[in-house]
Parts: structure tokens; sequence; C-alpha cells
């Protein structure tokens, strides 16, 4: 099972030229938003077991879970634009094609 995620993990950071680090931080920062998503999750189920109801701020939850929004956003859309390009102007797809 450890062998397939590292094997999953390892060809997803992995580009037409090679290893790509906007890739590898695309994938970090993945994992980083699942892991916080997953903490905060947690805290508002410990608080609903504990005291049967939510007490603290949904807005600082709703700060969190924005911020962490904005910051997979934020790494996404410089990959998708380097994914565009990479594939609109790779020389063996643009042969026969007009822009």
């Amino acid at each position: 099972m450890l062998r397939k995620i590292i094997s999953y993990l390892s060809s997803a950071i992995k580009s037409n030229t090679g290893v790509s680090s906007l890739s590898m931080v695309v994938v970090f920062t993945g994992i980083m938003a699942i892991v916080i998503l997953a903490v905060v999750c947690v805290c508002m189920l410990i608080e609903v077991i504990t005291s049967k109801t939510i007490t603290s701020s949904l807005d600082g939850y709703a700060a969190i879970i924005t911020a962490v929004a904005g910051l997979v956003a934020a790494v996404g859309i410089p990959k998708a634009i380097t994914n565009y390009s990479e594939r609109k102007y790779s020389s063996e797809d643009n042969n026969d094609k007009v822009f």
C-alpha cells in the first residue's frame, strides 16, 4: 500500500522534462490542505461530542477554510497555465493545428 502511494506521488511529480518542482509543490500543497482541513474537522467533532453544541466562532473556521482554498488556488493556477502552454506549444502536436 505504501509503495503504491509512493509510486503514485512520484509519477505525479514527473513531467515531460523530468521532475517538476511546480508539480511537487502542488502535490505537497494538496497533502497539507488535506491535513489542515482534517484538523479543523476533528476540532469541530471533539467540540460537538464534548459539549453537544458548537460554541466556538464559525467565522474562524470559515477563515481557515478560505485560506486553504486560496492557497490551493494560488498554487494550482500556475500549474494549469504551465500545462496548457506545454501542450499548446509542443512541437509534435503543433504541426497541423492552426491557433
